[in-house]
């Protein structure tokens, strides 16, 4: 192990994804789509990787990114 004892930033980088692609991802998560369904329809709209798919890992921070700024609502069934 190194000896630096700082935790890695969340973000590396900018980020890669539009406006439309972070409205997107929540429309399609509430479709009961898995992580490999929502990356597979979503296109990375800036940078480098320009016209790829995101990884699930990162659609999940997408997803996290939008819980986090937007109020938490939760419905439990059963």
């Amino acid at each position: 192990m190194t000896g630096s004892t700082c935790p890695a930033p969340p973000c590396r980088g900018r980020r890669r994804v539009g406006g439309a692609t972070l409205s997107m991802a929540p429309h399609l998560r509430e479709q009961n789509l898995s992580l490999r369904d929502i990356a597979a329809r979503v296109v990375i709209t800036k940078g480098r990787k320009k016209g790829r798919h995101p990884s699930p890992a990162t659609v999940l921070r997408m997803l996290r990114e939008h819980d986090g700024a937007a109020p938490a609502s939760i419905s439990v069934t059963g």
